[in-house]
């Protein structure tokens, strides 16, 4: 036990990974939703705009945004030349949201990234793995 949770009842499934690179437009959704998953954007390119619950962040190169699960957001890309990886993801300790128990605020949701390379290894690696099992 690490004082939070126990770590044999950690589940985390990485659910779907994209990369949107140009010619892919990435579409974003300005007017918003309520998310049913966790997501993660890292941004290579550009910029975007983030919205989650009335809190708006500008994400860029090097950074990586965590969107939680049952928040409003909302995003779209503010670059005419855009790229990006998006990760949906499910994190939870004994069917309670992982992020949730980490305590993560809205100071939290976008942070800098120092090694980008290594986080870009972790994300094409991890698409590679979705386009294994879903070669179209």
């Amino acid at each position: 036990m690490n004082g939070l949770f126990q770590l044999e009842k950690l589940t985390i499934r990485p659910l779907a990974t994209y990369l949107y690179v140009p010619p892919i437009v990435w579409k974003g959704d300005s007017v918003g939703h309520i998310g049913e998953n966790d997501l993660f954007f890292f941004v290579l390119e550009g910029e975007c705009f983030l919205s989650v619950d009335s809190e708006n962040y500008i994400i860029k190169p090097g950074q990586l945004a965590y969107l939680p699960k049952g928040k409003r957001r909302a995003y779209t890309h503010v670059s005419k030349r855009f790229s990006m990886y998006e990760m949906a993801f499910s994190a939870t300790c004994e069917n309670e949201n992982l992020m949730k128990l980490l305590g993560l605020t809205e100071e939290n949701f976008v942070v800098n990234i120092a090694d980008t390379e290594k986080l870009s290894a972790l994300f094409e690696s991890s698409h590679r793995k979705e386009l294994y099992k879903n070669p179209l």
